[in-house]
């Protein structure tokens, strides 16, 4: 097979190779691409691998919930969601005791990820107003009991 390689179009195969290969997709074949982080698309192309990151900012806020990333590569920069009395503590591989991922991470699979939250502490003073108050002041978690 021939292929065309260059930077403004990827890597092609000629018309005739690629009729090749759509004729053996559609046959049935499986078409594996030996070029490292390229595979053949339902038409015959040959395009880099791209995965998909779902992210779940686990009752925070964000705008983008979806990243694609390519084959084998770091994800890079990550979204950073808010969520009210909480900081966030980065994503993970899911929701309780994954695995960290970083904007240097290499995804090799679709995958979802999950926002993890710590949440904030606070000084509540107590004012007695002219009164006396045996605690003046005491810290408390955000969400949590503080009785």
């Amino acid at each position: 097979m021939a292929l065309n390689l260059s930077p403004e179009t990827g890597v092609k195969l000629t018309k005739k190779d690629r009729a090749h290969v759509l004729k053996k997709m559609k046959q049935g074949w499986k078409a594996t691409c030996l070029i490292p982080d390229y595979i053949f698309d339902e038409n015959g192309d040959i395009q880099l691998k791209l995965n998909t990151i779902t992210f779940d900012a686990n009752s925070g806020v964000m705008s983008d919930t979806v990243k694609t990333v390519i084959y084998n590569r770091e994800v890079g920069e990550l979204p950073v969601p808010t969520k009210t009395g909480y900081t966030f503590a980065g994503w993970y591989t899911s929701k309780e005791n994954g695995n960290q991922v970083i904007n240097t991470t290499i995804i090799k699979d679709d995958i979802t990820i999950y926002a993890y939250w710590t949440p904030n502490k606070y000084i509540v003073k107590f004012n007695a107003n002219s009164g006396t108050v045996a605690i003046a002041s005491k810290e408390v978690t955000y969400d949590s009991t503080y009785g």
